[in-house]
């Protein structure tokens, strides 16, 4: 699922991690860049965010995502794989692994693709 700057939705199904064949968005995607003082509000009857950047430009969004259901957690970005990479490589780590692999007999299993650990060293 992502939302575009316009507000609009869009459903993807079947994500791949970046170079894996199928649909990815390839870098993360932040929905609220300019994020500084914000608050959550209801407007005719709906959930709506909104932030005073630090220019003091108000900003309004609405047709927000919400995991867990409307007020429990809202969804701020979209993290890819590629993404991650980078901000790892930012911080100065220069290995790293994502985990793919599933360990049933050790109790380890992995329904989906996404919300996998990640082994990072800087050496």
């Amino acid at each position: 699922m992502n939302r575009t700057p316009s507000g609009q939705t869009e459903c993807y199904r079947g994500l791949a991690f970046d170079g894996k064949p199928g649909p990815c968005l390839g870098a993360t995607r932040e929905h609220f860049p300019n994020l500084f003082d914000w608050k959550l509000m209801t407007s005719q009857g709906r959930m709506a965010l909104e932030n005073r950047r630090q220019d003091g430009t108000v900003e309004r969004f609405e047709n927000l995502s919400f995991n867990g259901g409307t007020g429990q957690v809202l969804e701020m970005r979209i993290f890819t794989k590629g993404g991650l990479e980078e901000q790892l490589v930012s911080a100065g780590f220069r290995r790293f692994e994502f985990e793919s692999d599933n360990y049933p007999a050790h109790g380890i299993f992995f329904p989906y693709s996404w919300s996998r650990p990640i082994v990072a060293r800087r050496s």
